[in-house]
């Protein structure tokens, strides 16, 4: 069984064995948020889909293939 988890949750890393999750860039995700809805109130813009950058946790709980 290969176990991976997404949104990185401040309690991983103390479970046995350690699970392997995507930790996002919450920082970044709040900013970007916040200037994509002001600039659609203010400019009455249509819906943006961004990129934001991730890191990768590789745990215990997968292993390379």
């Amino acid at each position: 069984v290969v176990l991976a988890l997404y949104d990185f949750i401040t309690f991983i890393g103390h479970e046995a064995p350690k699970l392997t999750t995507i930790k996002q860039n919450r920082d970044i995700i709040a900013r970007q948020s916040v200037e994509i809805l002001l600039d659609s109130i203010d400019n009455q813009r249509d819906a943006v889909h961004i990129t934001v950058p991730f890191e990768l946790v590789i745990g215990e709980s997968t292993k390379q293939l």
